[in-house]
């Protein structure tokens, strides 16, 4: 990624001009290119502007489906903060409850203080009424870039899930649970003299509190929506039910698989209609069958994460790395653990779902790699997802 300039900075009443997004620099109304640094002028409005009156916004460093990041710097009297600031889809801000309801959920998300959580320094509406997000700035590749280059070795692996299994324990003690965890919400970053990189679990600002299950209650997820990208979905939340810690732990498993065996837990899925279907009716595919050596308690200490029915994973993450029968001295130390596949279809993801969903299904959907089609799964899967993939303008299915 490149490095931004800093050799020009616009002074504070000459805010309301854009600026370069290098160099800081005002750019003239007319400019196509900024005078200072020769950098072309950014189609994005918001580059160079100023997000909640302090952060002025300088390079876009990330956008998906729940919205754009950008670096951003804060001036603290004579010093410049670097700061990431996470602007939400314009249509989380349809409604005042829906800002009430954020605005709320970011209080709470601010509370949390665990080191492997990104830290959130601020939240507010932007001058166009957008939800925006200020947090920490980290440099450092996301875990779905390290799983890119393969299966993640034990040692590696175990210390990265201890320090991501501490994130996720704090955040469901303050009654959170964030229900998208995957490579691209966990961000790897170097500690001097460590053997492992350290982590920062990203997203916990679009989490949703498990009390918030009422259907009438304004959220951030709205009613008849599922909130996640499809390959690390419990079964539950494609079923759309309440949620609670165990959907995390499920989530949590599939990262631990895919860590340590460079693969997803389902093969033959390349759509939201085949994740449904894997999720919620087949028995993960054996770690045993790839090509890794792992020992058998982390074997089925993951696999029990997998387990189609919340009652059956183990009672939160910690519990998973306790299961790893690990020397619990240090979170470096705590080794991951694993049972034998369950192949117990839950009773309630084979029954009819039809009635479960409400309106339509909004997904932020990462690619996963195509992979060879697997068999066929028997559940029913819920209407709503259906209907939505019998959109054609509906990509993702």
């Amino acid at each position: 990624m490149k490095q931004a300039h800093r050799r020009h900075h616009p002074p504070p009443w000459q805010s309301a001009a854009e600026a370069c997004g290098d160099c800081g620099e005002t750019l003239p109304d007319d400019a196509f290119f900024c005078g200072a640094c020769g950098a072309a002028r950014h189609e994005d409005p918001r580059l160079g502007s100023m997000a909640l009156e302090r952060y002025r916004l300088t390079e876009e460093v990330g956008a998906g489906a729940m919205g754009t990041v950008y670096r951003a710097e804060q001036r603290v009297g004579r010093f410049t903060r670097e700061v990431a600031v996470k602007v939400l889809r314009s249509d989380f801000a349809r409604s005042q409850a829906v800002r009430a309801r954020f605005h709320r959920e970011c209080e709470l998300v601010t509370k949390l203080s665990h080191p492997n959580t990104i830290r959130f320094y601020d939240f507010g509406e932007l001058d166009d009424g957008a939800l925006a997000i200020v947090m920490e700035l980290v440099r450092g590749e996301s875990l779905a870039e390290r799983i890119a280059r393969g299966p993640i070795p034990f040692e590696e692996a175990r210390s990265i899930l201890a320090q991501v299994a501490g994130a996720l324990a704090e955040a469901h003690a303050a009654g959170i649970v964030h229900r998208d965890l995957k490579p691209d919400n966990v961000l790897l970053f170097e500690r001097p003299g460590a053997r492992a990189p350290g982590v920062k679990v990203l997203d916990f600002g679009v989490a949703k509190a498990p009390e918030t299950n009422d259907p009438d209650a304004p959220a951030i997820t709205f009613r008849g929506e599922v909130l996640g990208t499809p390959a690390y979905m419990s079964p539950e939340q494609i079923a759309g039910r309440p949620l609670d810690a165990q959907s995390d732990v499920y989530a949590f498993g599939v990262l631990a698989y895919e860590m340590l065996t460079g693969a997803l837990p389902f093969e033959g899925a390349t759509g939201l209609l085949d994740w449904a279907e894997r999720h919620l009716a087949e028995s993960p595919i054996p770690i045993a069958s790839h090509a890794v050596s792992l020992p058998p308690e982390v074997q089925a200490a993951v696999m029990q994460a997998l387990a189609k029915e919340p009652g059956e994973r183990p009672a939160g993450v910690l519990a998973v790395l306790r299961a790893m029968r690990a020397r619990p001295s240090t979170p470096e130390e705590i080794v991951l653990p694993m049972a034998h596949t369950n192949r117990r279809v839950a009773g309630w993801a084979v029954a009819a779902l039809a009635g479960l969903f409400a309106l339509t299904v909004s997904l932020a959907w990462s690619s996963v790699p195509p992979a060879a089609k697997g068999p066929e799964a028997k559940a029913d899967v819920p209407a709503a997802i259906v209907a939505s993939c019998e959109d054609e303008a509906n990509t993702s299915c």
